[in-house]
C-alpha cells in the first residue's frame, strides 16, 4: 500500500482551496484517490506521481483528520504525518460588545475559519 511520508501544509483554512503536497512511496503512476477526513482532495494527472501528489484542499473543518491515499483498492496506513487540521475559528469582532443581561439581543460575530456548521456559545 501507499505510505505517506510528509504533508505540507498540515494546517489550512476551512475555506479549502490550498494546494496540499503529499510525499511518500507506492502512490502508483496515476489514478489514486486522496481523502482528507473522508473528503476527496482533487488532483490532476500532471500533479500526481509515484512519490508525490498535489491536491486541492476541500472546504471542511476539524482537527487531526486522517489523510488517506488509496491506490488500486489499497489504502495507506495511518501514521503521525498523515493527519491534517483545519484552522480553528478566529474571532475578529463581536458587535455589539455590550448587551443587556436579559438576553434577546442579536449579536454579530465576524472572523474566519468558522467552517460550514458548528455551535456558538456566548
Amino acid at each position: 500500500p501507499a505510505i505517506t511520508q510528509s504533508l505540507v501544509p498540515s494546517v489550512g483554512s476551512t475555506a479549502g482551496t490550498a494546494t496540499i503536497i503529499i510525499t511518500g512511496v507506492n502512490f502508483g503512476a496515476a489514478g489514486g484517490v486522496v481523502r482528507i477526513g473522508g473528503k476527496v482532495c482533487s488532483s490532476r494527472p500532471d500533479e500526481y506521481s509515484h512519490k508525490q501528489i498535489l491536491c486541492a484542499l476541500p472546504a471542511g473543518q476539524g482537527a487531526q483528520l486522517p489523510v488517506e491515499v488509496t491506490v488500486a483498492g489499497q489504502t495507506s496506513a495511518q501514521n503521525n504525518v498523515s493527519v491534517f487540521s483545519y484552522s480553528p475559528p478566529d474571532i475578529e469582532l463581536v458587535t455589539p460588545s455590550v448587551v443587556p443581561t436579559s438576553g434577546g439581543t442579536t449579536v454579530q460575530i465576524k472572523g474566519s475559519n468558522f467552517g460550514s456548521f458548528g455551535t456558538v456559545t456566548i
